[in-house]
């Protein structure tokens, strides 16, 4: 329940949800949460645009699962967007070890930024359904469900940026600047089924390396 409030409590700008999610040692309710409120936005996004993709192919599980983007999401979350939020704090504040990765600082990024991306995903999936247009200029066209998306993800994570690690608002902004960088990785991550599902192997080896190596006391 402490995690329901303090999740909802980001919403409001409260520093002290911050804090408590932070320094939650467990990270599969901000998983859950990330996952939960991503889904809510997919569905709402496939059901809206349903008739402008005609008819469709049928798939396998294994490609419904993927169409979802949600390991994709996950995955460029954890493996990519979080550590480059980290290491941009690193040269924010200026630490001489430059871009070394803490355990401890990724998993309070993820802790917070998680859930909060979660919630953000499912606060936009109204504006999706009620507001289904589009915005295009030139070639280019975004839909309004996904601006708001766009805006309230900068807006939030630029601000829990910056409560993480107590840095200014303008330095935080250019951390989350640079962590946009990595964006296209995402699209590349969708773009194919082989590539996210190697990354997601690799990483539950390594996670499971990692508990057999803790469990014989070793360092």
């Amino acid at each position: 329940m402490n995690f329901v409030l303090d999740t909802l409590g980001l919403l409001g700008l409260r520093r002290r949800s911050v804090e408590a999610l932070a320094a939650r040692p467990a990270l599969a309710p901000s998983f859950a949460a990330f996952a939960a409120g991503f889904l809510v936005f997919v569905w709402v996004r496939h059901a809206v645009y349903a008739g402008l993709r005609g008819a469709v192919a049928p798939a396998s599980p294994l490609d419904q699962v993927m169409r979802l983007n949600l390991i994709q999401a996950a995955l460029y979350a954890t493996l990519i967007c979080v550590p480059a939020l980290t290491a941009g704090v690193a040269l924010a504040r200026r630490d001489p070890s430059g871009y070394t990765l803490t355990f401890l600082s990724y998993r309070a990024h993820l802790a917070v930024l998680l859930p909060l991306w979660g919630l953000l995903f499912a606060a936009a999936a109204p504006v999706q359904a009620l507001v289904p247009h589009w915005i295009v200029i030139g070639e280019v066209g975004i839909s309004v469900g996904l601006l708001s998306l766009l805006a309230l993800a900068c807006f939030y994570t630029v601000w829990a940026i910056g409560r993480i690690n107590g840095i200014s608002a303008p330095a935080a902004a250019g951390v989350v600047l640079i962590a946009a960088l990595t964006l296209p990785a995402f699209y590349l991550l969708a773009g194919t089924t082989l590539v996210p599902l190697l990354l997601l192997i690799g990483v539950g080896l390594c996670l499971l390396w990692h508990r057999v190596r803790g469990r014989d006391g070793k360092p």
